[in-house]
């Protein structure tokens, strides 16, 4: 054999050092000491620029029964019908997901899931243009979709964190993260020019961009430290270097790495699930998973599900509507995660998931105002634009909170179970949301307000700040242990 190992895992999980010929010298945890030494660069850059791009467009993509249903489908089925629809689109698929797709990536790779996801989620949206408006086409469409998109938010944040270093992972991921907000801005402008009279194009559009993102995934590498924790070693040790020489032709010789977090990596050919139920990892899945269900129920998904059913009852049109979304709501969301990007690891991400609940409180209460007690349009775009930077706020430092959260071995398995089953908040949010919204319609639309605001924001974003974990300029071997 050209390679060998000092030992091999045990079928229990054991952890093993490892030693590859042709790599004199190499230690546990010199794959993450060596990865967290590398300064900032535009190869880190492209690797997560790609990542949110597939995001971005798995997202848009997961949105769109919302975004259509009050101009296009309100005469083909009720909202009722739309509800489940929707709960299913961004919910119960997406939970699905998650949970197989955060698994198979602790199995089989993170680069591996987020093609797959990307693809699936591309293939959904275009055949839901192909089978609308009948609705048990769309429900059919929207399964196998939203499980692509599972796959797709379940490992792409983590992706990244593996990748980037703790001296820089504020600025990089959330200004990745930011610029997702381009994506979506051209989505809702193409949304603008089609919707409602050409909205098939409209979904063929959206769903070949993520198929092209699955393509652009080809480009990037797999995760040294999810190698390394397979006992991929040679692989883990070619592809580091790989991006270490990239990194040298930008910046020169790179500095020493500092001394390794662990004394050993754990190596095991099988997930160890047992390992997410047990201790503080159990701790933080619970927590995590809480916060997620409620976030989703209200200030992710509840809020979307109903967005568009409140502007089309004061008035605005299909265009009007991707018009705000284009125009504020989606710069919105991208200055929320750019603001506090430029302040990398100042502030802990706990308390930005609250800070983002807070300002989404304000944006609501301006919106229900300016909309019911004295109809002003100027400041509800006010709040609108306020209420798109709240929400990223709170999605985009939940999904980095998360993702940091757990050892690599688990990583993935322990991201893709809280963001799964708290994924299982946007099957019951927009359900609740559309019959609260329609229960107090003639006051302003206050019960789909308040429990955006107060159940699926503030409470949420308490629970983060209060028993979350510090992470703030701490490497991810550190905040796992």
């Amino acid at each position: 054999m050209s390679e060998a190992l000092s030992d091999r895992s045990t079928s229990s999980g054991s952890s093993i050092a490892v030693d590859p010929v042709g790599h004199a010298g190499f230690v546990p945890g010199q794959i993450a000491a060596r990865l967290d030494r590398l300064p900032p660069t535009l190869v880190q850059w492209r690797y997560c620029l790609i990542a949110q791009y597939v995001w971005a467009l798995a997202a848009a993509g997961g949105a769109y029964a919302s975004f259509l249903y009050p101009y296009v489908w309100s005469s083909d089925f009720g909202h009722r019908e739309y509800a489940w629809l929707n709960a299913l689109q961004v919910g119960l698929g997406v939970t699905i997901g998650s949970y197989v797709g955060g698994y198979v990536a602790d199995r089989f790779g993170r680069k591996t899931v987020l093609v797959i996801g990307s693809l699936l989620a591309g293939l959904g949206v275009v055949g839901g243009g192909l089978v609308a408006p009948s609705f048990a086409g769309l429900l059919a469409m929207a399964a196998g979709q939203s499980i692509g998109v599972g796959f797709v938010v379940a490992t792409s944040m983590l992706y990244m964190h593996e990748l980037v270093p703790p001296s820089f992972r504020g600025r990089m991921t959330l200004g990745a993260q930011a610029s997702s907000a381009i994506w979506s801005i051209i989505g809702f402008m193409i949304g603008y020019v089609l919707v409602p009279d050409d909205y098939r194009v409209y979904l063929y559009v959206i769903g070949a961009a993520s198929i092209i993102g699955a393509a652009a995934l080809l480009t990037v590498p797999e995760s040294p430290r999810w190698l390394e924790t397979k006992g991929r070693m040679s692989e883990a040790v070619a592809t580091l270097e790989k991006i270490e020489r990239a990194v040298e032709r930008r910046v020169g010789a790179l500095p020493e790495p500092a001394r390794c977090d662990v004394a050993q990596v754990e190596v095991t050919e099988r997930v160890p699930l047992r390992e997410v139920f047990r201790g503080e990892t159990l701790r933080r899945t619970v927590l995590l998973t809480t916060a997620w269900f409620l976030g989703f129920s209200g200030i992710v998904f509840g809020f979307t599900a109903y967005q568009s059913i409140f502007l089309a009852h004061y008035g605005f049109t299909a265009p009007q509507f991707f018009l705000i979304l284009m125009l504020l709501y989606g710069p919105g969301y991208a200055g929320g995660a750019l603001v506090f990007s430029l302040f990398n690891e100042r502030f802990e991400r706990r308390s930005l998931v609250l800070v983002g609940a807070m300002v989404f409180a304000i944006a609501f209460a301006l919106i229900w105002f300016f909309s019911y007690v004295h109809q002003v349009n100027a400041i509800q775009y006010v709040g609108w634009t306020l209420a798109g930077a709240g929400s990223a706020l709170w999605l985009f430092n939940m999904h980095n909170l998360t993702a940091t959260a757990f050892p690599t071995q688990v990583r993935s398995t322990a991201t893709g179970l809280a963001f799964g089953i708290g994924h299982l908040g946007a099957v019951f949010g927009p359900v609740v949301v559309v019959y609260l919204g329609d229960a107090t319609r003639d006051h302003g639309f206050y019960g789909f307000l308040l429990y955006c605001v107060i159940i699926g924001g503030l409470v949420p974003g308490l629970l983060v700040r209060i028993f979350g974990t510090k992470q703030s300029g701490e490497t991810l071997e550190r905040i796992a242990s």
